[in-house]
């Protein structure tokens, strides 16, 4: 498994039960900052060795420009947590920018965080710092602090989601959901557990009909796996994830219930993951 070398958010459900037992959705929303969760590619800068990194260690050689700014802006931190992103523009656009080997400056860099070795300032702090850093640079650095709401406590989870699905709107969507982080978290890699921060992204349920059925070897273990083909307004998408290995019944032409984070451009379904078979449901959505 890939070392994390960032505070990695991660839903609710993925939390420890320990920190669930302890808290409520709505209360911990209405404890938290409130961000917009951006559609970008994930970025550690290495202040002292001067790089940028993908989330588990890989170097970006798109990125000088934002290297050089965060070197010169936070040239007393260690790391710098940021992502790499630009207004009104798809993922896979950003994502190709900042693939390639030559520098991307239309990239810019969302920095969301910033600590010295074995920090242990709140997040609230070190948000602050941020902000007084680069307050005004906009125009200057291609560098924006992250934007952030203070808790409030209209920020029930159900109010939550609804500010998640409106940032999320269609494939061409610059944001993709909301982030919560815990104002008085400590810096820690690695994904959290305990509430630190967590991604709240809007999802699309669909039946959707099988129409093909491939048994081909799982990337991760190497062994042979089920692979559902599903019709998604004309256009075959594969489902893979929790696709169960006997497949329980499911033939071509069963309806399916489908869980994704959206539609890419080519109309195609993100991260879709198999949640049962609908045998209730005669038609597909």
């Amino acid at each position: 498994m890939a070392e994390y070398h960032n505070m990695a958010p991660a839903e609710w459900d993925k939390q420890s039960s320990k920190f669930k037992k302890k808290w409520t959705k709505d209360e911990w929303a209405r404890r938290c900052l409130l961000q917009p969760k951006y559609d970008g590619v994930n970025v550690t800068i290495d202040v002292g060795n001067r790089r940028a990194l993908s989330r588990t260690g890989e170097v970006y050689t798109s990125m000088e420009h934002i290297v050089q700014a965060v070197c010169a802006e936070f040239a007393d931190h260690d790391k710098v947590y940021l992502e790499a992103w630009a207004p009104i523009t798809p993922h896979p656009v950003l994502n190709g920018w900042a693939r390639r080997y030559e520098n991307s400056p239309r990239l810019r860099g969302v920095v969301f965080d910033a600590v010295h070795v074995e920090d242990t300032r709140s997040y609230a702090t070190r948000l602050a710092t941020i902000h007084i850093r680069l307050r005004g640079s906009s125009d200057v650095l291609p560098l924006t602090p992250v934007a952030y709401f203070i808790p409030s406590q209209e920020h029930t989870w159900e109010h939550v989601e609804a500010i998640a699905k409106r940032r999320k709107q269609d494939a061409h969507s610059a944001f993709d959901g909301v982030i919560i982080a815990d104002p008085d978290a400590v810096w820690r890699p690695g994904k959290t557990k305990n509430g630190e921060v967590i991604k709240i992204k809007p999802t699309l349920s669909l039946d959707l009909e099988v129409v093909d059925i491939i048994v081909e070897p799982g990337e991760k273990t190497g062994r042979l796996v089920a692979v559902l083909v599903v019709s998604y307004r004309g256009i075959r998408c594969k489902v893979g994830s929790g696709v169960p290995h006997d497949l329980a019944g499911i033939n071509i032409g069963s309806i399916v219930e489908v869980e994704a984070l959206g539609v890419t451009e080519k109309g195609l379904l993100r991260e879709p993951r198999f949640k049962g078979l609908r045998t209730d449901k005669p038609k597909p959505d």
